[in-house]
């Protein structure tokens, strides 16, 4: 019977309230889904199937059922989907502590990284009062590391990790990051290392991460100029009086360097004598 058949029948014992013959009928039709006679899945089967479990008061097998549904929803990308199904999980059993860390990766899968945190916060608390926070940090440890590639997951883990006094597991965690930058060659996106002058040879890894101080406001281009105080100075050792640095085609030493010495005060009938020989000077 192929799948269309099946949820047909399936429905028709629903109508009749038999809930666990459409129980059965429907895990026939998930039964092809899995082993891949169906090209086309229908993923909302899973979710009936939990819906018809909670009507026969099988709480543990409704859970199971959408559990199922957000990995399939998941791995097909909609996140959106996985992430209802959870919140339905939830509703039906509150003390399901595992899908808040489920929630968190779905967020994160979405870039949502502040749902992602809330999500991980609450997964350890509900751990830690099961006197069972070594494992949550070993699970949400796995968890930084699916999501390597986050900068901001593996600062939110060192967050909790501080938070918690765990202060060689936090610093452990900022090696790692700081190894990720360095691996992938992202200084220009990541917060830029000082320079290996301004660092002991010892950095820990807060001093790694630590941007470098920068000089105030100032930009300079590549051009191959020397750039600050040296091309001011070159500037300011330029001759800036009126006059220096001309030169004529044809002018001697000694005139120029006449030119150049300071002149004696003269009266108006030398001024005008000086302005004649000049002008001869000039056009000869």
């Amino acid at each position: 019977m192929n799948l269309e058949k099946l949820k047909d029948s399936a429905r028709k014992f629903e109508q009749k309230e038999d809930w666990r013959r459409a129980i059965e009928v429907y895990l026939r039709a998930i039964q092809q889904i899995e082993t891949g006679a169906d090209t086309s899945p229908d993923l909302s089967l899973y979710n009936r199937v939990g819906d018809l479990y909670l009507k026969t008061n099988d709480t543990t097998a409704a859970v199971r059922s959408y559990e199922r549904a957000v990995d399939l929803y998941a791995d097909q990308g909609f996140f959106n989907n996985a992430i209802a199904l959870c919140g339905k999980i939830l509703r039906v059993n509150p003390g399901r502590t595992q899908t808040y860390l489920k929630l968190a990766q779905l967020h994160a899968r979405k870039n949502v990284v502040i749902e992602a945190k809330r999500n991980l916060i609450e997964f350890l608390e509900r751990m830690n009062a099961l006197g069972q926070l070594d494992q949550a940090f070993g699970s949400v440890k796995e968890f930084a590391d699916q999501f390597s590639g986050s900068q901001e997951i593996r600062m939110m883990l060192v967050e909790l990790l501080r938070a918690t006094s765990r202060e060689d597991e936090a610093r452990e965690q900022l090696e790692k990051l700081a190894g990720q930058i360095e691996s992938r060659g992202e200084r220009a996106a990541a917060p830029r290392p000082e320079p290996s002058s301004a660092r002991p040879a010892d950095a820990t890894p807060e001093q790694r991460l630590r941007p470098a101080p920068q000089m105030a406001g100032l930009v300079f281009l590549d051009t191959g100029r020397p750039a600050g105080g040296a091309a001011r100075a070159r500037w300011r050792a330029r001759p800036c009086h009126r006059g220096a640095g001309r030169r004529s085609a044809g002018e001697s030493a000694p005139d120029r360097a006449r030119r150049a010495s300071p002149r004696p005060a003269r009266s108006r009938d030398h001024r005008r004598a000086g302005a004649r020989d000049h002008r001869r000077w000039r056009y000869q």
